[in-house]
């Protein structure tokens, strides 16, 4: 199994679409391999003389000429070009970010702020369609993991390098086989099944039990035990995991990260008092949407909403207007009615304020319209809302599901 403590991201930037298609480039290659008309007999865009510049924050002085990026190359026509830090990684980073002078490809932490930045620059493309057309097994092989690590507007910016458990083995512990057989037994030692992680954690427990003065090996299995025990925590991901790992671990090794990860995940718990707040807020702005109520409407939006009906940085004014731009003089009155499916989810907080956080709701609501013709006189529809901390709705999408 493949767990990181810090998770750091591979991200294209700018032109890297292009580069991969062959049909655009960034500064750093000439404008031959930039070209979008070349391509073989077959039509297939080829990708011979194109390189791909790569900063990787982990990469010291190395350069990408091993046999296995010599095999890469072969394979593909690609040549990789890697960028090395000189040295601090993030201060590169931030003079890359100013200068807008950036590589295709980005390896960085997700730890610190930085990711952020790049992508409300544009340094960053969204992956979302490279993925649906080129990537069904990056798909698969990320699964909810994807959802999981996409940014505030749905996209997806960027790759994790930890995606959950490996199902193929890629690192191994050594044991005698003559403890092995005297803690398992000899059959469970000749087996070819891999132990699970829980049986691996009681072989520990029982090597120490039998051999705690063992060159320092109890040691050692304590350190495993903690180690497993937080990795479990964080797959858990809720507050009571990592209390429990914090209860059996005090002075653990990752006691200060779980204390902390407990804290966040408390934080951005939505309570079922607090769901129910927040939905509230969309009954209220629906109802005066509905009785064409501009104090309700204004009373629960931003001053400036990011985003209203298919509009983006919006006026309380413009929301007002646009409402009434609505209903036309065949409609007599409207009626909204929010679904009790919606779903609620903490977010970073748009504005990036230290500790603020929104609130993401995505519901369905029915609209019922009463008329003096013919005309549509119902429709569901999908929306999607972001609330501020200040149970403010500064966001407002909906997308029609059904209508007759």
């Amino acid at each position: 199994m493949k767990f990181k403590k810090s998770i750091a991201m591979a991200m294209s930037v700018l032109m890297a679409a292009g580069m991969l298609a062959g049909c655009g480039s960034n500064g750093s290659t000439s404008s031959s391999t930039a070209s979008g008309s070349a391509s073989s007999a077959s039509g297939e865009v080829s990708t011979d003389g194109v390189t791909i510049s790569i900063f990787d924050k982990n990469s010291g002085s190395n350069t990408f000429d091993d046999p296995v990026a010599k095999a890469i190359e072969e394979k593909t026509g690609v040549k990789i070009q890697v960028e090395n830090p000189t040295g601090d990684p993030l201060e590169k980073l931030n003079l890359m970010l100013t200068g807008q002078n950036y590589p295709d490809i980005v390896l960085m932490d997700r730890g610190n702020d930085i990711v952020n930045r790049y992508i409300e620059a544009g340094a960053l493309l969204p992956l979302n369609d490279l993925i649906d057309e080129y990537g069904p097994d990056v798909k698969e092989m990320y699964g909810e993991t994807l959802n999981k690590s996409r940014y505030t507007d749905g996209k997806n910016y960027y790759l994790n390098n930890w995606y959950g458990e490996d199902p193929d083995p890629v690192a191994g512990v050594l044991m005698r086989y003559d403890y092995l057989c005297e803690i398992v037994g000899k059959d469970r030692a000749d087996s070819d099944e891999p132990f699970t992680q829980e049986e691996y954690i009681d072989i520990c427990k029982k090597f120490k039990e039998l051999h705690p003065d063992y060159a320092g090996f109890a040691h050692r299995c304590d350190l495993k035990i903690d180690s497993l025990d937080f990795v479990t925590a964080q797959k858990a991901g809720t507050p009571e995991a990592f209390a429990a790992y914090l209860q059996k671990h005090p002075e653990g090794r990752y006691a200060s990260e779980a204390s902390i990860a407990e804290s966040t995940v408390k934080e951005a718990e939505v309570t079922p008092e607090l769901k129910e707040e927040i939905i509230g807020v969309l009954n209220t702005f629906f109802s005066g949407f509905q009785e064409r109520d501009q104090e309700m409407i204004c009373s629960n939006i931003t001053p400036n909403m990011t985003r209203f009906l298919g509009q983006t940085n919006v006026s309380k004014a413009k929301v007002l207007s646009t409402i009434e731009g609505m209903f036309t003089e065949d409609i007599e009155a409207v009626r909204f009615v929010v679904g009790r499916d919606a779903e609620v989810e903490c977010v970073p907080a748009a504005e990036k304020a230290e500790g603020e956080k929104d609130y993401k709701v995505t519901f369905t609501v029915d609209q019922y319209i009463e008329r003096n013709n013919e005309g549509k006189t119902f429709s569901t529809y999908k929306g999607e809302a972001f609330l501020t901390a200040a149970m403010l709705i500064r966001s407002l999408t909906m997308q029609e599901l059904s209508r007759k």
